[in-house]
């Protein structure tokens, strides 16, 4: 689903609600020597197909992978296999009823040679780290499969449900034994971020507010950082999960930051797991700020009279991956040291970069 909607902050700026949220999130390879990321050369990803590309640190390789059209998706980004040339990601085709549109989990050597579509997806989906399996949501209250549904990739064994109510936007655990999602109801009684045990297979609330951002877990699986409006403004929270029993005790939540008169989103956790970038509005525009996982030393990364949205850490962690319109209506990603030093601008489109 792609989001269109103005906002405007205090300062009488207009942003779109897509870029505010960060919804597109990055994809650094595993070896840190490639970015994957869509160009969309109009809003309408639908009317004017999006395309994947992949290009070097250096800013030296831009290559496109396939000639299907990619759709940019809900918190589901070009997703890299260990391997580093294997990526999945979303496609769509027109055979749906009355011609609408129908969206594929795809799959994509880097050097474009080999591309095959998985399975159509509804609600959101997520591959396994390995790729072996994936996880896929489904609204359809009426089809055998509404819930939360697993899957191996290349179609052997068995479908695996889980009923939940309208569950959407699934995120896998590092090692692949959990996943986080979200979920909401008609009446709001069931909105939340929910926690499946795959073994134990009864979903567990983990908060139950109806504004929250999708799930993004910590490298060592304790926590889950997101984004909600639950105090007023959008803040970053922390979900501790150390200490919890699913099904028996609620799970320990806290502010990591807080922004009353705008937003701070997109959270992304740093390799070590000691710090998160993030996007915040607070000093105005959207801009990059680091932030320790204990609330201490925040600090702004980017300075730009135009906004800059999607942090990614390089796996090093040493470097931080962003989209910037300083010099670009369009959009351009651009790398910059932890400390500030060595912006460097990678592309040069004119289309609009998501997911770098």
């Amino acid at each position: 689903m792609l989001i269109f909607a103005a906002i405007t902050l205090a300062c009488g700026q207009s942003f779109r609600w897509d870029t505010i949220l960060g919804l597109q999130l990055p994809a650094w390879s595993p070896d840190g020597d490639r970015i994957a990321f869509i160009s969309c050369p109009g809003e309408d990803a639908l009317r004017v197909p999006c395309s994947l590309y992949t290009i070097l640190v250096d800013g030296s390789g831009l290559s496109s992978i396939t000639d299907a059209p990619v759709v940019p998706m809900d918190n589901s980004p070009p997703k890299w296999m260990p391997d580093n040339h294997t990526i999945y990601f979303f496609t769509y085709d027109f055979s749906g009823y009355q011609d609408r549109p129908v969206y594929w989990l795809s799959v994509s050597d880097i050097d474009g040679s080999m591309f095959s579509r998985i399975d159509r997806i509804w609600d959101g989906s997520a591959i396994s780290s390995d790729g072996s399996k994936f996880a896929w949501a489904s609204g359809c209250g009426d089809c055998a499969d509404y819930g939360l549904n697993i899957e191996n990739s290349d179609g052997s064994g068995e479908l695996l449900n889980f009923y939940v109510s309208s569950p959407s936007l699934p995120v896998w655990a590092p090692g692949d034994g959990c996943i986080a999602f979200r979920a909401w109801s008609y009446d709001s009684s069931d909105y939340g971020i929910y926690l499946l045990d795959i073994e134990e297979g009864d979903p567990f609330r983990l908060v139950d507010h109806q504004d929250e951002t999708p799930a993004v877990w910590s490298p060592d699986g304790m926590q889950i950082a997101f984004a909600s409006s639950r105090n007023g403004g959008w803040g970053i929270y922390l979900i501790d999960l150390s200490d919890v029993t699913l099904g028996t005790q609620a799970a320990q939540t806290w502010q990591l930051t807080s922004n009353a008169a705008g937003f701070d989103t997109s959270p992304a956790w740093s390799p070590d797991g000691q710090k998160i970038a993030f996007v915040s509005t607070q000093d105005g525009n959207p801009e990059i700020y680091l932030i320790d996982v204990d609330g201490s030393n925040l600090t702004r990364l980017t300075n730009s009279p135009q906004q800059e949205r999607y942090p990614v850490w390089s796996p090093d962690g040493t470097q931080i991956a962003f989209i910037s319109f300083r010099d670009s209506a369009a959009g351009e990603i651009y790398i910059i040291n932890i400390d500030g030093t060595n912006l460097t601008r990678l592309t040069n489109f004119i289309g609009l970069e998501s997911s770098p």
